[in-house]
């Protein structure tokens, strides 16, 4: 898990993320203490799974925990969070509750050695998340087709981003019961419209 969280910590402080065929030399054991002869790895694509989605979130990420300053401090895992749910519900049962929920949510909000610790998420007023807002940003002026689905399109800035889409020469297909501003508009909701628009494109397999 450190191994994990030291890579993590590696790609957010520098924005290098990495890819097929990169190769990185640890210098040593990929655990101290460890009987291992692992001295390096290399990243390659899962035959069965196939090319890996990049996703840019730019209103932040609930699994990801910095300190006020942005400082990265670590990652969170579903099962961290099912967790955390659980000694939440048993938390508000009984005495003393305000302390255990404090100690509850400790791994994702509370006082550490750094000071301050918090879910890296966007909030009315605050800055959009970085390196990501930007590289959404970049995806938008090399991107052929954009489909917006799922939101409004009238929050700024993030509704910027299929109007610099199309400004780019993309063709931007809404997805919404009330229709949008799109090049095509798909009336309807997202859990009946994209199953189907899967199907079109990649066949029945791929839209289970």
């Amino acid at each position: 898990m450190d191994f994990l969280q030291n890579i993590a910590r590696y790609v957010y402080s520098t924005g290098n993320r990495l890819d097929v065929h990169h190769q990185i030399d640890l210098n040593g054991p990929t655990a101290l203490g460890e009987d291992t002869e692992i001295r390096a790895i290399a990243l390659v694509m899962d035959p069965q799974l196939g090319e890996s989605t990049i996703v840019h979130e730019v209103h932040g990420s609930l699994f990801e925990v910095v300190t006020r300053r942005g400082r990265f401090v670590r990652l969170l895992s579903r099962r961290d969070l099912s967790r955390m749910a659980d000694c939440l519900d048993q938390g508000r049962r009984g005495l003393l509750v305000l302390p255990r929920i404090l100690l509850a949510i400790r791994p994702l909000a509370g006082l550490g050695l750094r000071g301050l610790h918090l879910p890296h998420i966007v909030l009315f007023n605050d800055a959009m998340a970085e390196p990501a807002w930007t590289k959404a940003c970049e995806a938008m002026q090399h991107c052929d087709c954009m489909i917006q689905v799922g939101t409004s399109g009238t929050v700024m800035p993030a509704a910027m981003l299929p109007r610099e889409a199309k400004a780019a020469g993309a063709k931007v297909i809404t997805i919404d019961p009330n229709g949008g501003e799109g090049d095509i508009c798909l009336r309807g909701t997202a859990a009946t419209v994209l199953p189907e628009l899967v199907r079109t494109a990649f066949g029945e397999s791929r839209a289970a």
